[in-house]
């Protein structure tokens, strides 16, 4: 048996309700909101037959995992998604990373899997 996860330090971090990450994180600027209403329009449109065959794929995985994995197997099993929101993660780096998470979700979902979500970003304000 492995010991318990201990992490280096937590100084740093901070654990917000998703109630409250949009308080946390703060407005995007008017050049970022049209950057990601931008990449979003693509994801939802120009990216469409790509997306539907990824879906398909996911879906058709998760099955076969379905079909390896226990119920208790999949009762110990949590889905986490870490979304940087770091200053590198802009246009196309930011799209792929939205693909991936709408691809993982379906395959999850048919998994019926819990989630937790994660964020990493940079901010220049000192740990509170």
């Amino acid at each position: 048996m492995q010991p318990d996860y201990l992490a280096y330090t937590t100084k740093f971090d901070r654990e917000v309700r998703a109630n409250d990450l949009d308080s946390v994180l703060g407005p995007l600027g008017p050049r970022d909101r049209a950057a990601v209403e931008e990449a979003w329009h693509e994801l939802q449109t120009g990216l469409l037959p790509w997306r539907t065959r990824q879906h398909i794929v996911a879906a058709n995985a998760a099955g076969r995992l379905r079909e390896l994995l226990t119920d208790e197997e999949r009762a110990d099993t949590v889905v986490t998604l870490l979304l940087d929101q770091s200053g590198s993660m802009r246009g196309q780096k930011m799209l792929f990373a939205a693909a991936t998470m709408d691809i993982v979700q379906v395959a999850r979902r048919a998994l019926s899997l819990p989630l937790e979500v994660a964020f990493h970003a940079t901010s220049s304000g000192s740990p509170e």
